[in-house]
């Protein structure tokens, strides 16, 4: 008996750990001075190439915090994102997952979102990423800016 419920019960481990879809861990590379949104724009011919450091994404986001990539967007199950300051000395950015309870006044990554933007008929669409990074208050600020932007400044001819 103990051996057929271990065989229904390794038979259905492996049936539900099939059907979900796994993605690429990732790491982000954010310049030391930036604070506010980071813009990630997928699929992109002119984007910056593939980087891989073993199994995880690398994303290097240049001072502007817009970053072009020829990678698709990464949906799927994976690890909670690595994010690094880079500049005179590189450390690690604590990624908090809910801001509201996250009281420290020291930078932080949250709020990530994967979306698709078409402006009209006529345009191509654009999967892109965001998320932000900074204070609480750095943080805010950003996310109203960013609300009121209109993105089709970044869509492609």
């Amino acid at each position: 008996m103990n051996v057929i419920l271990c065989a229904v019960f390794s038979l259905l481990s492996v049936c539900f750990i099939s059907s979900c879809d796994i993605a690429d861990n990732e790491k982000y590379f954010v310049p030391e001075n930036f604070n506010g949104r980071v813009l990630i724009l997928f699929n992109r011919a002119d984007g910056t190439p593939k980087e891989y450091d073993g199994w995880t994404r690398v994303y290097r986001i240049p001072e502007d915090g817009v970053l072009k990539t020829q990678f698709a967007p990464n949906e799927g199950w994976h690890a909670i994102a690595k994010v690094f300051r880079t500049g005179r000395a590189e450390y690690e950015v604590p990624v908090v997952l809910e801001p509201r309870n996250f009281d420290q006044d020291i930078p932080y990554a949250c709020c990530w979102s994967l979306g698709v933007y078409q402006g009209d008929a006529n345009s191509k669409q654009f999967s892109f990423e965001q998320f932000y990074i900074g204070t609480r208050e750095q943080i805010s600020r950003a996310s109203e800016e960013a609300e009121r932007e209109k993105l089709d400044k970044y869509t492609e001819p």
